[in-house]
């Protein structure tokens, strides 16, 4: 069983008579399928018939015991969450201002396509395609360097594994739409420029 807390593993424990191996507090545990409120009174009441001059203190329900022991993983396990949400929340704003300065830097180029031949349709395929690239690329070395590092939460952790395959996809299709975005809709806009206009400025 597990004796002191919840991350810790789980060990053989023996049970003997309090006659044999006597303390001075002893710990209580009653099982029932009743809300555990109506319950306190009549435990007390049952102790006292025993032996009036008990004392009886910290009754806790069963939930109540593991909430006190599960409170500071789950809360440093929350503020993690919250740090990692941001951070992905910077990380996709961050791509798509790279990929859109990219794009924007690249007008000249996309007006000589264009003027060339190159419809729209193959300008934003090439941006597209060249930008996603670059965001693949990226993702797969996060991925890796993310599955290097869950040993480090792996600490935090009880009954859930490290590796979440649901989390890590949803972080990967959040930074993908977030590059495609950040490629499509600055191409678009690039696309719309009159050549004549953007080779002028050059």
């Amino acid at each position: 069983m597990k004796f002191s807390t919840l991350n810790a593993g789980s060990a053989d424990q023996l049970y003997v008579p309090l006659e044999q191996m006597p303390y001075a507090t002893m710990t209580l545990v009653v099982r029932s399928d009743a809300s555990p409120e109506p319950l306190v009174n009549t435990i007390r009441g049952k102790i006292a018939d025993i032996d009036p001059t008990l004392a009886v203190s910290g009754i806790l329900s069963m939930d109540r015991v593991i909430a006190r022991s599960a409170a500071q993983p789950r809360m440093t396990a929350e503020f993690v969450a919250a740090f990692a949400a941001f951070a992905l929340l910077l990380a996709a704003i961050g791509m798509y201002g790279v990929m859109a300065y990219s794009v924007s830097t690249r007008k000249q180029e996309l007006g000589i396509r264009m003027s060339l031949g190159a419809n729209p349709r193959d300008i934003l395929k090439l941006v597209v395609s060249q930008g996603m690239r670059l965001a693949l690329a990226g993702l797969i070395l996060g991925l890796l360097a993310s599955l290097a590092l869950t040993r480090l939460l792996g600490s935090l952790l009880f009954g859930v594994p490290a590796v979440e395959p649901l989390v890590f996809g949803g972080a990967a299709l959040v930074l993908l739409t977030s590059a495609l975005l950040a490629c499509y809709l600055p191409a678009r806009r690039a696309t719309r420029v009159d050549p004549v206009v953007v080779l002028r400025l050059e």
